[in-house]
């Protein structure tokens, strides 16, 4: 199969229709012209082409368990196409971790990608986790992206609400002090005052908390 594939793989660079993008650490092969893996990428049919992604996803992760992080936005691009949206997730969801502070505008895309892939997953556990990890992540460098006020505070009261739901305090926490953060540019004390003591009233209350849809707001 190897020698069928590199056969095949030769074939088609000697016809001009790929040629070696890079060679290391590991040899890559791209298409002479965007046209050309169009047309053959349309010529396929739908479910040929999910089934094709599906082999590539799990080949991938097989080939690389120590990549996954890598990888990533990779991973995420063909779960989805194989119509796998919540392990997609989790591949866009490893990208943005990959990337961290390094690259933000990148991470928060991939953030992004991560909600927009389970907005219709069923609410599980598993979704929810998800959800509330993007929203922190998409928070904690909003000020350096320029959010609105409005839709920082949309991404703000889910991201509590699903906290409330798991009981997660610390994660409510951490929501509080990433809306407090940009105020600290802004001058913004009154609001840094109403996120301190939302956040001191969250740790203060162990047993349980109720979300207060009327205390802290991005006004």
């Amino acid at each position: 199969d190897n020698l069928e594939y590199s056969a095949a793989i030769q074939s088609l660079i000697r016809l001009e229709f790929l040629y070696e993008e890079a060679l290391y650490p590991e040899t890559e092969y791209a298409f002479v012209h965007s046209l050309t893996r169009e047309v053959a990428y349309r010529c396929q049919l739908h479910d040929q082409r999910s089934r094709i992604h599906r082999r590539v996803a799990s080949a991938v992760e097989e080939l690389y368990p120590d990549k996954l992080d890598e990888y990533g936005s990779l991973l995420g691009h063909h779960w989805e196409e194989a119509g796998e949206s919540l392990l997609a997730a989790h591949g866009h969801r490893k990208a943005a971790e990959w990337l961290g502070l390094q690259d933000v505008e990148e991470a928060h895309r991939h953030w992004r990608m991560v909600l927009e892939l389970i907005r219709d997953a069923p609410d599980t556990d598993e979704r929810n986790q998800l959800d509330l990890t993007a929203r922190i992540w998409l928070l904690q460098p909003s000020w350096r992206l320029g959010f609105s006020k409005q839709e920082a505070s949309e991404i703000y009261r889910r991201g509590l609400e699903l906290t409330e739901k798991s009981g997660d305090r610390a994660s409510a926490v951490m929501l509080t002090l990433c809306v407090a953060q940009p105020c600290a540019v802004t001058g913004d004390h009154e609001q840094q005052l109403r996120c301190a003591t939302q956040s001191t009233r969250i740790v203060a209350d162990s047993s349980a908390y109720r979300l207060n849809r009327g205390g802290t707001t991005m006004a």
